[in-house]
């Protein structure tokens, strides 16, 4: 019992010791399949974590460079409200949005194709081309975005529907497999 214990407190102590970092840049990558689609992510910022007492910070596209098409960039804050949308500050037509005193908590970005902006300051209002078909505009061009964000905790992409389908059909097949099994025995 004793040595469990003892574990137990090394590998918390391991663990808190590995969480106290320094503000983090992450890059997130993704695809678009038409005029009408955007990426959806987050990100945290926690000045206690990461020291970033300043709470700048820094998010661009390098999509455009890359030979992809013309992204636009949005921050939004945790309740889906607009906080700043950026089509074109970066290098050639890459999106860059720079924060100062960004407080802390849960953010949201989004990647859009240049022409399909927020219909509104609200995220869940949705985008100036939902409901159209189509591919990106011009066609010729690659469908990958990436976005690199300095200064933050954590970030991450928020799953598509179909991931999480598929998710879930996984988990069921091994489910059905093991329960199948276990009748064989």
């Amino acid at each position: 019992m004793k040595k469990k214990l003892l574990w137990a407190v090394m590998a918390s102590g391991l663990f808190l010791a590995s969480s106290a970092s320094e503000a983090a840049s992450f890059t997130l990558t993704g695809s678009l399949t038409g005029k009408n689609d955007y990426a959806v992510g987050w990100f945290t910022v926690d000045s206690a974590l990461t020291g970033n007492l300043d709470g700048v910070v820094i998010s661009f596209t390098d999509s455009f460079q890359a030979g992809n098409f013309d992204p636009s960039l949005g921050i939004w804050d945790s309740l889906g409200n607009l906080i700043k949308f950026d089509d074109d500050s970066g290098p050639g037509f890459d999106a860059f949005i720079k924060l100062d005193n960004l407080r802390d908590g849960k953010f949201f970005f989004t990647v859009s194709n240049w022409d399909n902006a927020p219909k509104s300051n609200n995220l869940w209002d949705g985008f100036k081309n939902d409901g159209l078909s189509g591919g990106l505009v011009p066609d010729s061009w690659g469908n990958q975005w990436s976005v690199t964000i300095t200064g933050v905790a954590a970030a991450g992409v928020v799953p598509e529907p179909e991931t999480w389908a598929m998710l879930l059909a996984g988990l069921g097949l091994v489910g059905a497999v093991a329960r199948r099994q276990r009748g064989y025995r």
